[in-house]
């Protein structure tokens, strides 16, 4: 009898043992934090994804050494957006309703765009990674973004070339897209309004095999400048095109162009191309962070990461930050962004005004000799 009260007690303690193990388990398991990416993985665009997925992956594995007491431990759970907006709309919802993601990490005007409405309903945060389109400024407080809009960045290449080129007529070259149509009417704002004419505005369809008639169009404009807003494919080929074509004119764009893939496809083309860049990293006397940054990446990766590499990696930091930081509520995710001030990333220095957006620096480089350089200004290039 006292062997059974034995083998009794010894096995209530089994049975609390397990329960309190299971009970860990779960409590454990409940304390991951779950991100969504939504970018292009495939398609015209895949590019970007990659560059994406690269600097979430670094920011992930430093994020959870990095975790501490907290014991939360941050997952990606990526979703190809294809650039297309409904696409990314059914991977977004899919993400909060069935991942239960704490937020996501966003790419693509269109994309950003269609999915903010989304965002307000659900109190879920996105935060924009690449998107330039200047309409994402009243998308919502469920959006967040960490590039300059295109605004900022054609207020400087307009002046460059108003001022310091003293071309006063310039055309347009854009992908029908909305962040092809948003960066080229920011582009004729921030040129006529220094004074000067945009002679026209031409667009070409996205991933495109020809585009011999459009550049066609704009030679007979005789422009003695063209701005284009592509993807990193269709810049190749844009350029190449028009260099067969004969068509010279003044290239310019935007911070998107840098990528050895457009000197593979462009080749010579590509010399004396004009573009805005934000990439800290490439200044003679980097900040501490995008220095580090640099070196991490080129550590894991084997070569030099860009400005969405960066931008990537610091959306996954802040909201594995603001997901451990704050109360871990989707409100509360929000409201810890909201307040962000001065905080030191990869991409720069970040906060965020009233509207989720930042300001970051925008300086001028160029291809010469099939190097992206930084842009001496005064020599003309």
């Amino acid at each position: 009898m006292q062997s059974f009260s034995k083998l009794k007690i010894v096995s209530i303690g089994i049975i609390l043992l397990v329960a309190f193990f299971s009970f860990s388990c779960s409590k454990e398991k409940s304390e991951e934090v779950k991100i969504g990416v939504i970018v292009p993985l495939t398609g015209a665009a895949a590019d970007f994804g990659k560059w994406a997925q690269n600097g979430v992956e670094l920011a992930v594995a430093e994020s959870n050494r990095d975790s501490g007491a907290s014991k939360k431990r941050c997952r990606a759970i990526y979703a190809d957006n294809q650039m297309d907006p409904k696409v990314a709309l059914s991977a977004f919802k899919k993400l909060v309703e069935v991942d239960h993601v704490s937020g996501v990490i966003t790419s693509g005007s269109g994309v950003v765009l269609a999915i903010a409405p989304a965002a307000e309903r659900s109190r879920t945060v996105q935060l924009n990674h690449a998107a330039v389109s200047p309409a994402i400024r009243k998308a919502g407080e469920y959006t967040f973004t960490l590039v300059n809009d295109a605004n900022v960045e054609t207020d400087e290449i307009a002046g460059l070339v108003y001022r310091e080129l003293e071309v006063k007529q310039i055309a347009v070259l854009y992908a029908n897209a909305a962040y092809g149509v948003g960066t080229k009417d920011a582009l004729i704002r921030s040129f006529t309004q220094l004074g000067g004419e945009v002679m026209g505005s031409v667009a070409f369809p996205e991933d495109f095999m020809d585009a011999r008639a459009q550049l066609l169009q704009l030679q007979k404009m005789n422009p003695a400048a063209v701005y284009f807003i592509a993807t990193i494919k269709d810049s190749g080929r844009l350029l190449k095109q028009a260099r067969e074509l004969g068509f010279k004119t003044q290239w310019l764009t935007y911070n998107a162009f840098e990528s050895p893939e457009i000197l593979k496809i462009a080749g010579m083309a590509a010399e004396g191309v004009i573009y805005t860049s934000s990439n800290l990293f490439d200044l003679p006397n980097p900040q501490p962070e995008p220095k580090q940054f640099l070196n991490s990446y080129l550590s894991k990766y084997g070569e030099r990461p860009n400005l969405y590499a960066a931008t990537a990696y610091d959306a996954m930091r802040l909201l594995a930050l603001a997901s451990i930081s704050s109360d871990g509520s989707k409100e509360g995710i929000q409201r810890f962004l909201a307040s962000v001030t001065n905080y030191h990333g990869a991409s720069g220095i970040i906060t965020f005004d009233q509207d989720g957006s930042v300001q970051k620096p925008v300086f001028l480089k160029t291809v010469r000799d099939s190097q992206f350089v930084l842009y001496d200004y005064g020599k003309g290039e």
